[in-house]
């Protein structure tokens, strides 16, 4: 689930389930690719794990500490600074964002003033 792998620092963004997981790694790779997104640090996307009832932000960030410390080992987890973006859910309150989440809704800005820049997003 890691997308890019140069740095000490991580953004990590859960998601609700698999499917939600797999756009939007595809989605980071897209953004790495045409350098909307910083490619210096590493982005892991943990997706809820699967129950009957929901595990809430609490329940998500206890899954997202257990995959880290799987990737990285107990002691480099000390050692690196981590960005947990809880960012899975299906919108109910904007509909439209209800597949890619609310991480992904564009805000009315750019980063680069001209007219071929593509808006923001809440990630960027």
């Amino acid at each position: 689930a890691v997308v890019s792998t140069q740095s000490t620092g991580v953004i990590v963004l859960s998601a609700i389930d698999n499917e939600q997981k797999v756009y939007y790694e595809g989605v980071i790779k897209e953004k790495i690719a045409l350098k909307q997104i910083p490619s210096f640090c590493e982005y892991i996307v943990v997706n809820d794990p699967i129950r009957d009832t929901k595990v809430g932000c609490g329940g998500s960030t206890m899954e997202v500490l257990e995959v880290l410390e799987e990737h990285y080992g107990f002691e480099k987890m000390e050692k690196i600074r981590v960005l947990l973006l809880h960012a899975g859910g299906y919108s109910k309150r904007l509909p439209n964002h209800s597949t890619s989440g609310k991480i992904f809704a564009t805000v009315p800005f750019t980063l680069y003033p001209s007219s071929h820049s593509a808006a923001c997003t809440m990630l960027e």
